[in-house]
This record gives C-alpha cells, sequence and structure tokens, in this order.
C-alpha cells in the first residue's frame, strides 16, 4: 500500500474526478484498493498520473480493482488484443483519426461495461485529448423540454453491417453465432440479400448511475447523430417510433455537449478509470498515427469491495 504522503489528490474539476500524482514514481499496483474504489464511486472518473505503469502493471492494477472484463464482440470499431490479451485493447482503428463525440461505451446493446480503464503508453505529439462528461450535469443543463422529451421516448439504435465488417466486428464467419449474440442482448437483426446484418436496439436515453441516485443523460446519441450529419448512415438513432429525433432536441443536445466537454491532456503512463454508467467520453481528432491507448471494459464492481 502506498502511504498518501507519496501521492497528492486533487480535483479533476469542482465538480467531479480527481487526480492521484505520485511524488516518487511509486508503483501503481501499491496503491490501497479500498481507497480507490470509495474515491472512484464518489467521483466517478479517478486520472492516476506519475506512478510507474507499464501494460503489465496496467492489467495488474486493474486486475486488482475490477473482478472481470469484457471482450469487445458487436462493437462500433475493431479493436487489436495488446501484448496477447483479450481484455486489453487499442482504443481504436489506426486509420481512425477523428474526432468522436461524447458517449457512453456500448449503449447501443444491452451488455456494456460498467467501468472503463485506460492507460496511455505514448500521447499524440498534438492532440488527440480523450474527453469527459458527467451525465447528471449533461441532463440537468438540458431545456426542460428536452429532458421530458427522453423521460417520456425510448431511441432506437440502428447498425448497419456491411459483409465482411459484420464478421470483423463480431469475430465470426457464422450468422447464427451473431444472432445468438444479438438473442443474448436484446438485439433484433436482420439480414439482407446481400450478406448485411443490421441490428436494432430500443433503449432509455436517461438511466441512473450505478454508484448515484440522481439522472444521468449517457448514450451513444451524440456520435449517431454526428456521424448522420456528416452523411454516414451505417450507425443512425431514432425515437422508439423509427421517426428522427426533433431538431431543437439534437440542437439543445450539442449545445449541452459543446459546454460541458473536458479534454484529458494525455501523459505517458497515466491510466484514466470512468464510471461508465454516469460519465460519457470521448475524443479530440490527432494526425500522429503512433498514439497508444489503451483500454479494459471492466465489470461492476462488487458492493463488498
Amino acid at each position: 500500500m502506498v502511504a498518501n504522503s507519496i501521492f497528492s489528490k486533487g480535483p479533476l474539476t469542482q465538480d467531479y474526478g480527481q487526480v492521484w500524482e505520485s511524488q516518487t514514481k511509486s508503483s501503481i499496483e501499491e496503491i490501497s484498493e479500498a481507497d480507490v474504489l470509495s474515491a472512484f464511486k464518489e467521483n466517478g472518473v479517478l486520472l492516476f498520473r506519475g506512478f510507474s505503469v507499464s501494460t503489465a502493471t496496467f492489467k495488474s492494477f486493474t486486475d486488482q480493482v475490477c473482478p472481470g472484463f469484457m471482450n469487445y464482440e458487436g462493437g462500433a470499431s475493431a479493436r487489436s488484443k495488446v501484448d496477447g490479451e483479450s481484455t486489453v485493447l487499442s482504443v481504436t482503428e489506426p486509420t481512425m483519426l477523428h474526432p468522436i463525440p461524447l458517449h457512453g461505451e456500448m449503449y447501443y446493446t444491452k451488455r456494456k461495461p460498467s467501468t472503463l480503464f485506460f492507460y496511455c503508453e505514448k500521447p499524440a505529439d498534438v492532440d488527440g485529448e480523450t474527453t469527459v462528461a458527467d451525465g447528471v450535469e449533461i441532463f440537468k443543463k438540458l431545456q426542460r423540454q428536452t429532458r421530458k422529451f427522453f423521460t417520456d421516448n425510448r431511441i432506437k439504435y440502428i447498425c448497419t453491417y456491411p459483409d465482411g465488417r459484420w464478421q470483423q466486428l463480431f469475430k465470426t464467419d457464422t450468422i447464427d453465432d451473431v444472432k445468438a449474440y444479438c438473442e443474448q442482448n436484446e438485439l433484433t437483426v436482420y439480414q439482407h440479400d446481400d450478406n448485411s446484418i443490421v441490428t436494432e436496439y430500443r433503449a432509455a436515453a436517461i438511466s441512473t448511475p450505478l454508484y448515484c441516485s440522481e439522472p444521468a443523460f449517457i448514450n451513444n446519441i451524440f456520435t449517431m447523430v454526428r456521424w448522420e450529419q456528416a452523411g454516414f448512415n451505417l450507425r443512425i438513432v431514432r425515437d422508439e417510433n423509427g421517426d428522427k429525433l426533433p431538431a431543437e432536441i439534437i440542437d439543445d443536445i450539442q449545445r449541452v455537449e459543446r459546454d460541458l466537454t473536458l479534454p484529458v491532456k494525455w501523459q505517458p503512463g497515466d491510466v484514466l478509470m470512468v464510471d461508465n454508467s454516469r460519465m460519457l467520453h470521448g475524443r479530440r481528432g490527432f494526425e500522429d498515427t503512433s498514439r497508444a491507448i489503451f483500454v479494459r471494459l471492466g465489470g461492476e464492481l462488487t458492493s463488498t469491495q
């Protein structure tokens, strides 16, 4: 266990999050698990900086504080394993350097991680910050009619996977495996004559976080709206009846996104722990293809921890 005098704690923002910064380059594995979990549940985001971290110690540390990890089947991008570890993944494909709006991880399917662990092996030379925002604060800042719209209406995610792409993302060549995954995750799946598939998932845009009693606006609306606005229609969001979300609703949520997005400027060795039931995250665009950020998708932290 690392004594508190060896590292400092400070606020990430005045409303949420903490930064734990080592003063001695001590190992992140020595930090008290109980202290981490208590602070995480209260703050939603923890940034560990200045500790001695490698991919191996990142895995060991996250194993200490989280009971299990998910693979990334059915995700939005093809993530690569890191050092042969099936649950330590690159954050995105090498050619995808564009910005990503705020989103909850895998909110377009029933089974989603509750905790995200990011590790920075190498930041981009310029830009490439990971962004975060508090879904509770987003909900509070939305106009009353927007809150009412999402309280009264569920949304529907519609995802199209061309032939060749679904095999890559679902990690199978067999459509029956995809159908089994969809059944487990409450997705409706359609297969077309060109061997593409389409999935649909209905969900609420607002939910109650695991460690907070206030409602949070957490979903994948920001990313899907932005993609559709840019002319990409493989992933879209509609209301439960299949209609486009009203323009004034989109304008309002994008206004709040701009106001509340916080960039986290990476340093080598940083570890960022994010509550995926409350906090949205995203990314600023970048050009440096040597940027190396890894992620583990963690399950729910047990009540005894």
